[in-house]
């Protein structure tokens, strides 16, 4: 098993050329005769240093602009603590 990996690496053209047998990335580029198939389900979280604004207890993001746009975030909700569920924005 060899491995490729790099930011400049596009590794799409070569598996459609055969040089590859599978690709893990999270570049998705519709091109014809490729399957693109999600291998995780995951929550992405949002960590704070106890000491910033937004990780007061009980804290809504929805309107709070002073440190960045929280209220943006899919599935932004209330925090009782240092950390926020926010559910993964996904591209299909």
């Amino acid at each position: 098993m060899d491995f490729k990996s790099g930011v400049t690496f596009d590794p799409q053209p070569s598996l459609v050329q055969g040089e590859l047998d599978l690709v893990m990335t999270s570049d998705i580029l519709p091109r014809s005769g490729l399957h693109y198939s999600p291998m995780f389900d995951f929550e992405v979280r949002l960590v704070l240093a106890p000491d910033h604004p937004l990780a007061r207890e009980n804290t809504h993001y929805a309107g709070r602009s002073d440190h960045g746009n929280a209220a943006d975030l899919p599935g932004a909700a209330q925090s009782s603590g240092y950390l926020a569920s926010l559910p993964a924005a996904r591209r299909h």
